[in-house]
């Protein structure tokens, strides 16, 4: 058995199958270990094993992805519904994930924490609007 001791590791679903796995042989290994996973269940079934089990929920992301489709509607439409009025920056997020593998968080599991400007908290404008590449329930490209 190779040794892990002083390290730790953040997973993401590894709350079941080979992800579950691997997490206890980290934890068997010494390393200390964060499960990213959305079912709190497990937060209860792994806290003797001291595993956290957390979730984090980002809003919309200035990533690639988003980014990279011209004219991108969504950007205007999440800053103008967002009540901090903007996109998430990807520091942002791992910002999270880097708190809840540090021994702050050694207290919290079970959670799931909304990265998301407030979106969460309610939307900053009603009725909600689609955007106008939305027409009946679906997309349609100019």
């Amino acid at each position: 058995m190779f040794s892990l001791e002083g390290k730790s590791a953040v997973v993401t679903g590894g709350a079941s199958g080979i992800g579950l796995a691997i997490v206890e042989r980290f934890v068997a290994a010494g390393a200390e270990v964060l499960l990213v996973d959305r079912k709190e269940a497990r937060a209860i079934e792994l806290a003797p094993k001291k595993i956290t089990v957390n979730a984090v929920s980002p809003g919309t992301v200035l990533t690639p992805a988003v980014t990279s489709i011209p004219n991108n509607p969504e950007i205007g439409f999440v800053k103008k519904m967002t009540p901090l009025g903007r996109l998430a920056n990807p520091h942002e997020i791992a910002g999270i994930y880097h708190f809840l593998a540090s021994d702050e968080a050694s207290y919290i599991t079970g959670q799931n924490i909304a990265v998301d400007g407030g979106i969460t908290s309610g939307w900053k404008q009603y009725p909600l609007v689609p955007p106008p590449n939305v027409q009946n329930g679906r997309w349609i490209d100019d």
